[in-house]
């Protein structure tokens, strides 16, 4: 839940919490594969020097 005192921006953050877990539902149904890769080079384009594969 996205608690704010101010009622329209906590409603105006559900709503778009609930489109994003129905857009992740909807990945999970097609692939469930591919979340985890787009997690994966999301994290990866974030972190690019992260230590793996990299001898220090």
């Amino acid at each position: 839940m996205s608690f704010n005192q101010n009622a329209m921006q906590m409603a105006f953050a559900e709503g778009n919490r609930n489109f994003g877990n129905r857009v992740l539902a909807q990945i999970n149904a097609i692939n469930p594969e591919s979340y985890v890769l787009m997690t994966r080079e999301a994290n990866e384009r974030r972190n690019p020097d992260d230590g793996r594969g990299n001898d220090h």
